[in-house]
């Protein structure tokens, strides 16, 4: 398959009789800037042209072959904020590169300009996320190669790559001082902003979100990996599937995670244990849990969402736990039988609704 190389340049890539257009390789006896001369150099192209060479992203590109390079992009600056210096702006020598590589290489090449300032890094960072952007649709391997610009140019498009493109889509060449190349890796800043964006996550309770970006990192912790699967897990009501979820090694991390493993609340609500089986005490202490986490975090549809199952499992629970009430299993009948016993005052769940209620408003009132 083809590749598509990018590159910045600067102002070493373009050699002028066997010499770079540095300050002190001045060529012209004129006193010109670098922009002004690449201007003059471009303008006698064709007179000049057997004087003229690459020395830096001809080496990638040689290696790689033409014949495997679907097209080189070349990043060229072309300053034109008002009272900032373009003396060494790159845009005339990019030119000139163009058609030096179509010619001799027969390879397609676009320039395109950066019109602003090259040190700022934001303004720099936003200009590669948008040239970037379409490569995130394109099935061609991206070669970038660290040819020249400023550190900053070099820096934001290294970053706006890896944190754009998929890690195995693209690669980072350097030639060396002795012309050779070596690949450079480059995933710890993609993996620093997402590991941010995954804590983000989940000090909001989005744990699936979290969990997605988390799985996509190379060399994952599969401790912590475990531990925003849990959370996720827990907050869906899955509580069986999170049980599972908890290794030895994770229940060790915290009593609390050690506790749900073994089916015990993590808070204080001993005060109600008496009237429920182990598993109901624990799963309605868990809609407590989840009620206070959805308040935490501002999901107040959540909270009452959460706060009002717990109010109905408690109650059927301790309605229940009379005895002859099945209100789960049995509604319609138990309803019944417990309507005739609040009337008679024959079962000690009278006590409960306050003494022997009338039948009518008041009883459904009290019930409800």
């Amino acid at each position: 398959m083809k590749n598509i190389s990018l590159a910045n340049i600067g102002n070493r890539n373009l050699t002028y009789k066997g010499k770079t257009l540095l300050p002190d390789n001045r060529l012209l006896e004129t006193q010109l800037s670098f922009r002004e001369r690449t201007l003059d150099l471009l303008n006698q192209f064709h007179t000049i042209k057997p004087e003229l060479n690459e020395q830096i992203l001809s080496v990638l590109l040689n290696d790689i072959g033409p014949e495997n390079i679907e097209k080189v992009v070349i990043f060229a600056s072309n300053n034109q904020a008002e009272g900032d210096r373009n003396d060494q702006d790159t845009i005339h020598e990019a030119h000139i590169l163009q058609q030096l590589f179509t010619e001799r290489l027969g390879v397609i090449v676009d320039v395109v300009e950066y019109t602003k300032n090259v040190t700022h890094n934001d303004e720099l960072l936003r200009f590669y996320r948008e040239k970037l952007h379409p490569y995130q649709l394109s099935n061609f391997p991206i070669i970038i190669c660290d040819a020249g610009g400023t550190a900053q140019q070099k820096a934001a498009l290294k970053i706006a790559a890896e944190y754009l493109l998929d890690p195995a889509q693209f690669s980072v060449r350097y030639v060396l001082p002795s012309g050779k190349l070596t690949t450079v890796d480059q995933v710890e800043y993609r993996r620093i902003i997402d590991e941010e964006q995954v804590a983000a996550l989940v000090q909001h309770g989005q744990y699936a979100g979290a969990l997605a970006v988390y799985e996509a990192l190379p060399n994952k912790d599969q401790q912590l990996q475990a531990l925003i699967q849990f959370s996720h897990l827990r907050i869906r009501h899955l509580w069986a599937d999170a049980q599972l979820q908890l290794s030895k090694p994770l229940k060790e991390l915290s009593p609390l995670l050690n506790q749900f493993g073994v089916g015990l609340p993590s808070g204080n609500y001993d005060l109600f244990k008496s009237f429920f089986s182990k598993r109901d005490f624990f799963l309605i202490c868990e809609r407590v849990e989840l009620a206070c986490n959805s308040w935490r975090f501002g999901d107040y549809s959540g909270a009452v969402l959460n706060f009002q199952i717990f109010q109905e499992l408690f109650l059927n629970c301790y309605i229940s736990s009379f005895g002859k009430y099945n209100l789960t299993g049995n509604y319609f009948n138990a309803f019944e039988e417990l309507k005739a016993d609040l009337m008679t005052q024959a079962s000690p769940i009278v006590d409960f609704f306050g003494g022997g209620l009338r039948t009518g408003v008041p009883l459904s009132i009290k019930y409800a």
